[in-house]
């Protein structure tokens, strides 16, 4: 059984794994891929171009928000939050909430003290587990 695996079992088994986050086993891809770490790309300055990657969590659509989608993405270094408006909702929704893990493409939006990651692409990567189960708040 590989690392990937067993973290793969802990998460099947019991929601959680005492060894590794499953992203850690795709941080070698996602830097591959110019995928920052969350941590690294909250550093970054307001309307910078990211990359990263990691599990898509906590995705909603609140009816009072006139179409925009919020949630989190988290990876073995923390959580960075996303937005993602509703034209970028229409086009990366099947892969934020269907993939095992994403790597996102966007930009960095400074706000009053708070971070976010303005999404504008999505593209789906296997992972170890998944983030959420698919078909919910489409």
């Amino acid at each position: 059984m590989t690392a990937a695996d067993a973290t793969a079992a802990d998460l099947a088994a019991s929601g959680a794994s005492a060894t590794a986050h499953p992203v850690q086993h795709l941080r070698a891809l996602l830097a591959s891929q110019g995928a920052l770490p969350a941590r690294e790309a909250r550093d970054f300055a307001d309307q910078t171009r990211v990359r990263v990657g990691g599990l898509a969590k906590y995705i909603q659509r609140p009816p009072t928000a006139r179409g925009v989608a919020f949630g989190a993405l988290e990876d073995e270094t923390g959580m960075i939050n996303l937005v993602l408006s509703p034209r970028a909702w229409e086009r990366t929704r099947e892969v934020v909430l269907g993939a095992p893990a994403v790597l996102l493409e966007g930009h960095i939006e400074r706000d009053r003290g708070s971070v976010n990651m303005i999404v504008h692409r999505a593209h789906p990567l296997a992972g170890p587990t998944r983030a959420h189960q698919p078909g919910r708040f489409r």
